[in-house]
């Protein structure tokens, strides 16, 4: 359970880090982005990655928190993934 705390930001900080980038933005809005909303979507993604690194360190402590924090990185990661993946699936269809 206490593993869910630094996994939530982890997670939109990859969906904000996924829609900095203009196609994964166009595949799911169905437009192109303006010009500071990359820029401030990076900003906000990374910010929401520190976050959670902080957060696992606050848990697990310095040793094992930043593997926790590694291991819940590539866990939102791939969940971001598939999400993307399954909304573009079902839109083209």
């Amino acid at each position: 359970m206490t593993a869910l705390l630094p996994f939530i930001p982890a997670v939109l900080g990859m969906s904000l880090l996924a829609l900095s980038m203009p196609k994964h933005y166009h595949d799911q809005g169905g437009k192109q982005p303006s010009g500071v909303t990359p820029l401030a979507f990076r900003i906000a993604g990374w910010l929401l990655t520190v976050i959670s690194l902080a957060s696992a360190i606050a848990i697990q402590g310095r040793a094992i928190g930043p593997i926790l924090w590694l291991g819940l990185l590539t866990v939102a990661a791939q969940v971001v993934a598939l999400i993307l993946t399954y909304r573009v699936r079902w839109r083209q269809i």
